[in-house]
């Protein structure tokens, strides 16, 4: 079939897609849709609303930002029909393009999620359309290839088929907490990087161990010419995976303060005689660290700020009191500048919140990360 390319690439008659992915911040996008108008049913969804999707999207762009990742959890994905996940590639990697040739910047690179579950012919079609979007990279959802029960020699059969199915589609990978959350082995990241085929990794281990042996293991595909990319999507292992060889960042996070992660990502070493991770960059990771275990209950980050804080026991918390209470007890023993970045977070939101009101749009659930569809069901208009 057809294969788009944004209008930029089409007026110098070329596709450049291809090549190494550059190392940074990739923000898992929300979706925004346009409340009913007069006469609609109140409450019902008018599908996407594309100029607040314009506007987001040059707000992570100017944010520093140097790839988008639409179509993904984020996006609210599983809620979004096939006509609403390729309208959305598209336009954004056409946004992207255009926000480029304004600047004669760099274009910036463009993942879009294409397996959704069903069988692995029926998937590869759908990869195949969402390439024909023109993004660089369709992402693989990890849990789509396999049953929770199946081992990671069945993934990688599976894995090897969709391969087979999609020939001259460069691919990437998530390991989306949806329909189940299945972590892959540093085994499995060799076999993809040295597959040739996969240039992009949104992990989600969550846990420092796991993180450092699949870099180690990346390092010989990597040294003999992988072009497999590893950006973390959890902030508070983020520092971390940038000491022992990841890429970047692409989470939820970059929704509210996407110049942090920026930041972050490129000035964690310091100078080049300056120690391997800067105050600066340290209470930066302390910040943001603070911020998710207050935002998300998980028992594995109980655990460590219990331990972190000098508590103790830190398996025993849980619940929403317990995890203000650890986090609080981690507050205590913060450097009081480290204290007063936690302000950043808060400024970012409103700030985000006051761009989108200035569009005549308010973010709704909390913010734009809370967009996705949850409990509660449904899809959240902007």
């Amino acid at each position: 079939g057809h294969i788009h390319v944004p209008a930029a690439m089409a007026a110098e008659g070329k596709d450049d897609r291809g090549g190494e992915f550059p190392n940074g911040v990739f923000p898992t996008m929300v979706t925004p849709f346009r409340r009913a108008e007069a006469g609609e049913e109140k409450g019902e969804e008018s599908g996407i609303d594309f100029a607040a999707l314009k506007a987001t999207t040059r707000w992570y762009l100017d944010a520093g930002c140097v790839g988008l990742f639409p179509v993904c959890q984020s996006s609210e994905m599983f809620l979004l029909s096939s006509e609403e996940r390729i309208a959305m590639a598209k336009f954004v990697v056409d946004e992207a393009a255009k926000w480029a040739a304004a600047r004669g910047a760099p274009r910036p690179r463009v993942v879009a999620c294409g397996t959704f579950g069903g069988p692995l012919e029926e998937q590869a079609a759908f990869v195949r359309t969402i390439w024909d979007t023109g993004v660089d990279a369709v992402v693989v959802i990890a849990a789509c290839l396999a049953t929770a029960d199946e081992g990671p020699d069945k993934w990688e059969a599976a894995c090897a088929e969709l391969m087979r199915l999609t020939p001259g589609v460069t691919l990437g990978l998530y390991e989306c907490p949806e329909p189940y959350h299945r972590v892959l082995t540093p085994g499995n990241l060799v076999f993809l990087a040295s597959s040739g085929r996969f240039a992009f990794h949104k992990d989600t281990s969550r846990v420092d161990a796991l993180i450092t042996a699949k870099l180690d293991a990346l390092a010989a595909p990597r040294a003999a010419g992988s072009k497999f990319k590893f950006y973390n999507g959890n902030v508070t292992t983020l520092l971390h995976s940038l000491r022992v060889g990841g890429d970047g960042f692409s989470g939820v996070s970059a929704n509210f303060y996407p110049w942090l992660h920026v930041w972050m990502v490129a000035h964690w070493r310091g100078g080049a005689a300056a120690p391997p991770a800067p105050a600066p960059a340290l209470r930066l990771a302390e910040t943001r660290s603070v911020a998710a275990l207050l935002r998300a209950p998980r028992s594995r980050q109980v655990r460590s700020w219990g331990a972190v804080s000098g508590g103790g026991g830190g398996a025993t918390l849980g619940g929403g009191v317990a995890r203000v209470a650890a986090a609080a007890s981690l507050h205590a023993t913060l450097r009081p500048a480290t204290r007063r970045m936690l302000s950043v977070a808060s400024l970012a939101r409103q700030s985000a919140s006051a761009a989108a009101a200035a569009a005549g749009r308010r973010l709704g659930g909390g913010g734009a990360a809370a967009a996705r569809g949850g409990a509660g069901g449904g899809r959240t208009a902007l």
